[in-house]
This record gives C-alpha cells, sequence and structure tokens, in this order.
C-alpha cells in the first residue's frame, strides 16, 4: 500500500464515507492515459510549451513576492515548501513528459488544521527531494485569472468553494504535472514506488530543458472495478506530466453546466448539482472513458 487514507469527519460532501475506500484502493489499478486526440469542441487552446515565455509570469514583481504568506512549517529532511505565487512566477516547463517532483495539496489558507498538517506531513517527509505547494482559495483564483481568463467568469459562478477546489486541481496537473494528493492521505511509501509500474518517467525539476522522448501520460486510480460508477475514477490522487489534454476536459464540462444553470441561486438547495457531479469525479471518470486508458 503506497497510501492511507485518514478519516476527515464531517465535510460538505455528500460521498465522504466513499475516501477511505477510495485511496486505499486507488493503486490497486493504476490507468496510464496516453495523449489520445481529446476532442474540446468548445475550447482552442495552445500547448504550454508554446506559450510565450513570459505567459502567466509578466504580472510577476518584486513587491508581489513580498506579499507571499507566511510559509508553513516544513520539518528538516522533507519536501520543501514552494509559495503558489512563486511557482506561478516561472516560466512554464516545455518538458511534456516526465512527472515534476512537485506534491500539490490544497487548502483555504496557509494554516492548515493539526490532522492535515500531520498527514500532509508523511508525505513530504517520504519525498524529501520534491517541491510542496500548498494552494490556497487565493492562489487558485490568482492561477485562473492569469492563466485561463476565458475561465474566471465560470471559475466565480460556482455555488461553492468546494467546486471551485475540484476544478482547480485540474489546472494544476495541466499548467505544472506533479501530483495531486487530498490533504487527508497519509503516505507510506514514495510516490515513485507506484509511478514505477506504470513506466512513467519523474525529473528532477521543472526545468525549461528535456530530451525525452515526446509522449505524455496521466496516471488515475480506481475505485473498484465498476467502470459504471461516477466514481470509478476520482480526483483525489493524480499524477501527470504538464500540458496533458485531458486536464481541460473538466473545465469545458463545467462551463457547459454552469452555461444550462444560470439560474442557480434561484433553485432549491436539494436541487443544486453536487461538486462531486459538477467539477469532482464524475466529470473526471465520465472524460476518461471517452478516451483510450492502457493498463
Amino acid at each position: 500500500m503506497v497510501f492511507r487514507c485518514r478519516a476527515r469527519g464531517l465535510t460538505p460532501r455528500i460521498f465522504t464515507s466513499l475516501i477511505c475506500l477510495l485511496l486505499t484502493l486507488m493503486f490497486l489499478g493504476p490507468a496510464l492515459l496516453q495523449q489520445t486526440g481529446l476532442e474540446l469542441r468548445e475550447l482552442i487552446f495552445i500547448a504550454p510549451a508554446q506559450w510565450p515565455k513570459d505567459r502567466g509570469t509578466a504580472s510577476c514583481t518584486t513587491s508581489a513576492s513580498a506579499s507571499i504568506p507566511a510559509a508553513p512549517e516544513s520539518p528538516p529532511g522533507s519536501a520543501p515548501y514552494l509559495p503558489a505565487a512563486k511557482l506561478m512566477c516561472r516560466p512554464l516547463a516545455p518538458d511534456l513528459t516526465s512527472i515534476p517532483k512537485l506534491i500539490h495539496q490544497s487548502w483555504k489558507t496557509t494554516q492548515l488544521p493539526a490532522k492535515f498538517e500531520q498527514w500532509s506531513r508523511t508525505c513530504r517527509e517520504k519525498h524529501p527531494d520534491w517541491e510542496w505547494v500548498l494552494w490556497t482559495d487565493e492562489d487558485n483564483l490568482e492561477l485562473v485569472r492569469r492563466y485561463f481568463p476565458w475561465l474566471v467568469d465560470t471559475y466565480v459562478s460556482l455555488p461553492g468553494d468546494i467546486y471551485r477546489v475540484d476544478l482547480a486541481r485540474n489546472l494544476y496537473m495541466y499548467l505544472f504535472g506533479g501530483v495531486y494528493l487530498d490533504l487527508d492521505t497519509e503516505c507510506l511509501q514514495p510516490v515513485s514506488s507506484a509511478l514505477s509500474s506504470v513506466n512513467v518517467p519523474i525529473t528532477d525539476s521543472t526545468s525549461p530543458t528535456s530530451t525525452n522522448p515526446p509522449r505524455q501520460a496521466a496516471v488515475f486510480g480506481r475505485m473498484g472495478s465498476n467502470t459504471s460508477s461516477p466514481h470509478s475514477i476520482p480526483n483525489a490522487w493524480m499524477a501527470s506530466t504538464p500540458g496533458h489534454p485531458f486536464f481541460l476536459a473538466p473545465l469545458v464540462s463545467a462551463r457547459a453546466e454552469i452555461a444550462k444553470s444560470r439560474n442557480l441561486l434561484q433553485r432549491p438547495w436539494y436541487d443544486y448539482p453536487s461538486a462531486e457531479e459538477m467539477t469532482g469525479p464524475t466529470p473526471c471518470a465520465k472524460e476518461f472513458y471517452r478516451t483510450k486508458p492502457l493498463g
């Protein structure tokens, strides 16, 4: 077992009781998804490697760096904390063939509750040569504004923070790659022990150089064997090379859902689409099975 879930208590999510099972089964059947010409009929985009070198970094200034919030404690011998603001000020690496050593997690602020800090620390300690990014709600909004201006209206129109954080993790994977972990994940082994089984290279940095062959990959877990379940491909754990087009599909799906539900706030609370249905594991699984998974 690579990861273990810890109970997170009551949350706004409907399927909280499934989370521990999800993280236990995640690597019993990893699925490797190569780029397969995913159709994004509603969106024209340019791959990150072809973006201007200052895309997203043009607004980075000394004053902006000075406003970076206080860093969470990072124990010696563990993955150092990389503020999201600094990551967003790095040029996007055109190496789209290796998984960079970035661990992405998300919380409202940089001050984690004690239980999440404890479990997150197990992952940082297992990956001392990785970098750890803790995205806040403020960081997520800035990420959307900077790199996905066409998505801002959809993002701010979502009916709650849980919808937005579910959507934002796709942006981490698409822009930067690395590994995303929910905060109720306890790491028992380094993630490389799981990724080695699917033969996806891991790179030591996000530097803009690469001699790797042109091969992109994204790795997901499977929750059980029922492919008709809307939670069969969860988004609580994901790993990817940067720029994989799969992660644009949930953005398009959310935008279409918002377009259909402009009167969302006028509907009764029990008629809201859940976060799982709109931006979470349901669109993730749906788009996964629309493509050609390997393994």
